[in-house]
């Protein structure tokens, strides 16, 4: 096997490992859903693990708006909101997600 290849899966292999342990971590529950949109809280978020679904989401012509809302880390959870043009927002993101999911998959 060629250096680069056998490295490449190596970092792969590093990714999701470091990925799996984050999952882990944060905690995600659902504030609101008005169908159209819907907001999702973090316990513990991990930017690491939502800006990929945040980019899946934003390169989804359906998807209208993305918000990260970051208060203080100490009062409030962290939340992303996510509105869509036709749909449920919530199939949205589970799009998103499994794209991400797909993308680190070996």
């Amino acid at each position: 096997m060629d250096i680069t290849v056998a490295n490449g899966f190596r970092r792969v292999h590093e990714t999701l490992f470091i990925i799996r342990i984050l999952a882990t971590v944060m905690k995600t529950y659902l504030i609101e859903d008005t169908g159209d949109s819907a907001i999702i809280g973090f316990k513990d978020a991990n930017l690491t693990l939502i800006t990929p679904v945040m980019k899946a989401l934003y390169d989804d012509d359906n998807v209208e708006m993305v918000r990260y809302v970051d208060k203080h880390p100490e009062l409030d959870d962290r939340t992303l909101y996510v509105k869509v043009k036709k749909g449920k927002a919530l199939d949205a993101v589970k799009k998103a997600s499994k794209a991400v999911v797909d993308y680190y998959e070996i």
